[in-house]
This record gives structure tokens, sequence and C-alpha cells, in this order.
């Protein structure tokens, strides 16, 4: 996506927010807020300043807990 000209904020917004907006389930995911469903992926680095740190997951928490 990037080589693709889309920037890192881009190429992570289409994973997420864009991807509950096509699937229509942006009302309880694609973004961390109050009341909705979040799997969050904690990284060992700065997507927007290196995509590739999108390979670097430290840890994932799934539903709120730990996996």
């Amino acid at each position: 996506m990037q080589d693709g000209g889309m920037t890192p904020m881009e190429v992570i917004c289409s994973l997420t927010r864009n991807a509950a907006l096509l699937l229509r389930l942006e009302n309880t995911l694609g973004t961390l807020e109050a009341g909705k469903r979040a799997d969050i992926v904690v990284l060992g680095g700065n997507p927007l300043e290196d995509i590739g740190q999108i390979e670097n997951v430290v840890s994932v928490f799934k539903a709120g807990i730990s996996v």
C-alpha cells in the first residue's frame, strides 16, 4: 500500500477504520472508542516512522485480554 503512494497512517487506517466501514461494522469496531470491541497489537516501534514495524509485534490483546 505504501509502495502505491499511501502514507503509513493511511495504511493503518485502511487496515482498521476503513475495513470496518466497508463491512458496515464501524459502530462496533475499527477504532479505539468506548463501547467498541478492541483487539490491540502492541508494536516494538513506531509504524508511522517505519511501516515495517507492523511486523514487530510485542504483544496482542484480544477483547482486552493478553493472548
